[in-house]
């Protein structure tokens, strides 16, 4: 799309108006390609010049306050579940804290409910095993 000469019109490279614009220069072009930005082509050096109306003018119009609130409530909303799974993690960390902590009485509650065999219920002076004094856990992985 050729811009018309006016004199409130101002020529830019890509570059100048990428960085005027406040965008990339793969922004500006596809611009170009979409023909959604006012552009002129110099035919004798092969380039291509950015015609802006002010220095007002940004390619967002005036939907920016929009994108600021937005962005702002979806920044806020992720901060928000952010602040959520870390109370949830440290939950999981003071649950994990408490049940390990309870390892050695559970084990020590297996030591001395150990299961008899019928050789020690006729003789109760009988010593319990080697066997069956280790812990549940220790009689299960070692076999």
């Amino acid at each position: 799309m050729n811009a018309d000469e006016s004199g409130s019109n101002q020529r830019f490279t890509v570059k100048e108006a990428a960085k005027r614009l406040n965008t990339t220069e793969a922004a500006i072009r596809q611009r170009i390609q979409r023909e959604s930005i006012s552009y002129e082509k110099d035919h004798d050096t092969g380039r291509v010049y950015i015609i802006l109306n002010g220095p007002e003018e940004r390619l967002d119009g005036n939907n920016t306050e929009i994108q600021h609130s937005r962005e702002r409530e979806l920044i806020d909303t992720l901060q928000e579940q952010l602040r959520l799974e870390r109370e949830a993690s440290a939950e999981l960390r003071r649950i994990i804290a408490g049940l390990t902590q309870r390892i050695p009485a559970i084990e020590a509650g297996d030591e001395r409910e150990s299961p008899r065999t019928p050789s020690e219920y006729s003789s109760d002076t009988q010593q319990p095993q080697e066997e069956e004094r280790r812990s549940w856990w220790r009689r299960l992985l070692q076999g």
